[in-house]
């Protein structure tokens, strides 16, 4: 039987990168979890090669809810100092770090 396909995701990798450990008394709202795989974390951009190419990407927070980003330019919260910031790494505490299905990234 020949499988019917939907979309254009057959060729496509929907990974995500993790962000652990985080602490439970985290920010819930500015406190990332889980962001599309591609983005460059030094500039606050997607790169060509993710799901949606440089034009962006997502970012799931602890409290649930799900935003794209074309790019981050101080759409993050900095974890310590409550201010804005392009970098998903000052998003979160010292000493979290991002997994994909290949191991550690950061």
């Amino acid at each position: 039987k020949k499988k019917k396909v939907i979309g254009h995701f057959l060729h496509q990798s929907l990974s995500w990168v993790c962000l652990s450990p985080l602490p439970q008394d985290a920010p819930k709202a500015t406190t990332p979890v889980l962001y599309s795989q591609g983005l460059d974390v030094n500039k606050g951009c997607w790169l060509e090669k993710s799901i949606y190419g440089s034009k962006g990407g997502f970012i799931v927070y602890l409290d649930g809810h799900v935003k794209f980003y074309s790019k981050l330019t101080n759409q993050l919260i900095d974890y310590e100092t409550g201010r804005p910031t392009s970098r998903i790494q000052k998003a979160v505490p010292k000493g979290t770090h991002a997994y994909d299905s290949l191991g550690r990234l950061w």
